[in-house]
């Protein structure tokens, strides 16, 4: 009889004894699966989606476990429903990453980004004022032809700037002279070239600061 209590006790030991081990262990396992998911998904999409993910996942997270502090009758099943409907936006983002269902929308931000912009070419130009300076030094374009330079001013609103050339840095001839605009807009100057050479273009505004050649060919 002593034998089969043993053995019986030995069992029960060996059954309860890797718990303290395996429950804290399992936790940390799905906690790490949810962060995950859930950082996956503030990454792949925009800033102020992300935000509001995070705060509707906050908030569910706050009612739901409120719910069950508040609730002592509720079932074991009940309460487990509820977690799983406060988690289910970090859920979602499991499901994004495995299935790599956020490729193409990683894809169409990154064209949105410039990756479809249009090349430059001796007729279409495209440059861009930010932080009072040019993207460029350097503009080129074809002689004796329509060109466009679309002018982008990304400083503040309060900034303003043009893009004028001159037969030299001394300004004693206007080839064209933009109109000044503020930051924030863009424009497009349309004009014909002069033939073949090597000239100058400034801001007006910034005459002194924001300076390039402007090479006609």
């Amino acid at each position: 009889m002593t034998d089969r209590g043993g053995t019986e006790l030995d069992i029960d030991l060996r059954i309860r004894l890797p718990l303290p081990l395996v429950i804290p262990l399992a936790i940390a396992c799905v906690i790490g699966g949810l962060v995950a998911g859930f950082a996956h998904i503030l990454l792949t999409v925009p800033p102020g989606v992300a935000a509001v993910i995070a705060a509707i996942t906050a908030i569910n997270i706050v009612a739901a476990f409120a719910l069950i502090a508040t609730r002592p009758d509720l079932g074991g099943r009940r309460a487990v429903e509820l977690v799983l409907v406060a988690f289910y936006p970090v859920i979602a983002g499991i499901v994004i990453s495995v299935t790599g269902l956020s490729a193409p929308s990683a894809e169409r931000a990154a064209a949105a980004a410039g990756g479809g912009a249009p090349a430059n070419t001796l007729t279409h130009v495209t440059v861009t004022a930010k932080n009072v300076a040019f993207d460029t030094k350097k503009i080129t374009v074809a002689a004796d032809k329509q060109v466009t330079i679309h002018f982008v001013n990304q400083d503040p609103s309060s900034v303003q700037h043009n893009i004028a050339v001159y037969d030299s840095p001394k300004a004693a001839k206007t080839i064209y002279k933009g109109k000044v605009i503020p930051g924030g807009s863009d424009i497009d100057y349309t004009f014909k070239t002069p033939k073949p050479g090597t000239y100058f273009f400034r801001c007006d505004i910034h005459p002194t600061s924001m300076t390039g050649t402007f090479v006609v060919k």
